[in-house]
Parts: C-alpha cells; structure tokens; sequence
C-alpha cells in the first residue's frame, strides 16, 4: 500500500495531465462544458432537497420525517410493506411497533419518559379471566394455516380493555402481549412471595414440632424412672 502511495506521488503530474484529459474529452461536446461537471450534483441535490420540502409541507409534517409508502401515485393508500433485512437477522436489538398512523417506534422503559410510576399491586389479576386459545390465521393471511396459541382480542377487551390495542376503526386489533408479560412476572412474584412466607411458617412449626417431640421424650423418660421395680419370683427345687 506505502509503495503504491509513493509511486502515485511520484507520478503526480502524470495522474493529473491523463485526469485532466479524461474530463475535457468527455464534456467537449456539452452545452456548458467542464461547468456542467459541477453543476450536475448541484441541480439533482436541490432537486431532492425541494420534493422533500413540498411533500413535508403537503403532509403537515417535519422536513425530518422519511414516509415510505403512504400514498400511491393512483391516490389509494398502500396496504402492505416489506422492508429487508430484518427477517433472520438475530442481532441483538429492542421490538419495533406500529402505530395506527403507520408510525413506527419502540417502547421506553426508562423513567425519564414515564408518569404515575406506582406499584402493579392487584391490578394484573384480571389475567386470571382471560382464557388462551389455540387457532389458526384465516387462508388469506395464512396460506400455511400454521397452529397458533394467543388469545382473542375481542374476549379480553371485555376483562381488561387496557390490554387491547384498537385498530384505525376502534375495534380491538390485537393484544398487548408485551404488557400481560409484564403482569405475569408480578404474579409470579406475589405467589414467589407467599411461596417464601410459608416456608417461614413451615419452618417455625418444624422446629416447634421438635421442641414437642424433646419434650414427650423427657416426660416419657421421667414415667419410665418413677415406675416401681419389678419382683422376679424364683423358685427352690
């Protein structure tokens, strides 16, 4: 690499009377010559730049915002989206979700972006309404038909509605799966906590069995001693 870098400076004049050629050869025929190397770049940038400015400006939205998809050319919405390089890529990383706008995000778990921190208490037991299904996606969503195991958005809307997630017409569209983890660890954690309290209580009638046990030994000890000694009777030939 050293040696090609040093033959390059060495052959400098050379390397820029050829690249000098090369472009005067090649723009000899345009309107503005070597001028319009230069301005080429320029005109498609600011180009770009004024769409992307126009479509902002039309939408309501920050110059910021990249929308892919949307609306077709025809006017119609777009019903379906492929993006790659997702599927099968197992780097470590946090779920994406989407709005009802289309707007995609992730969820927050620091306190920074949170209100109203209070301990779950109680509240996660409606999961003990709710009742897991087995099914399978309808053949136009599913050409597989591939078994599923979930729950119905429908049937858990009416135990806990903040558990469902409403779809663009305020029907129930699916179910916050994310959030019944959330109150299945505080289950779990509540009954890990009465788990322990009864071992405690476990271990204290234990240990209170063994004071009784001591105990009825010493007092059957005590009977034993104070019983009168028995007469064996021997008798002469």
């Amino acid at each position: 690499m050293r040696d090609a870098l040093r033959e390059l400076t060495r052959n400098r004049e050379l390397l820029y009377i050829i690249t000098w050629r090369e472009i005067r050869i090649r723009y000899k025929q345009s309107v503005m010559g070597l001028l319009w190397a230069v301005l080429m770049p320029i005109i498609i940038t600011a180009a770009g730049v004024l769409v992307r400015v126009i479509g902002a400006k039309a939408l309501g939205r920050g110059f910021n915002v990249a929308d892919i998809g949307g609306i077709a050319s025809s006017g119609t919405a777009y019903t379906d989206c492929f993006i790659g390089g997702i599927f099968g890529n197992t780097n470590p990383g946090v779920p994406v979700f989407v709005g009802t706008d289309g707007h995609l995000s992730t969820t927050a778990s620091s306190a920074r972006f949170k209100d109203d921190i209070k301990r779950m208490a109680n509240a996660s037991e409606s999961l003990f309404a709710l009742k897991p299904v087995t099914f399978r996606y309808k053949k136009e969503y599913d050409a597989n038909r591939t078994q599923q195991f979930g729950l119905v958005a429908e049937e858990v809307a009416k135990v806990n509605p903040d558990l469902v997630f409403l779809g663009r017409d305020g029907e129930p569209y699916t179910v916050r799966y994310e959030q019944v983890n959330a109150m299945l660890l505080n289950e779990f954690l509540k009954e890990h906590k009465n788990v322990e309290e009864l071992k405690n209580e476990m271990q204290t009638v234990v240990a209170q069995l063994k004071e009784q046990a001591a105990e009825i030994q010493k007092v059957s000890a005590q009977i034993e001693m104070s019983k009168p000694a028995s007469r064996v009777a021997v008798s002469k030939r």
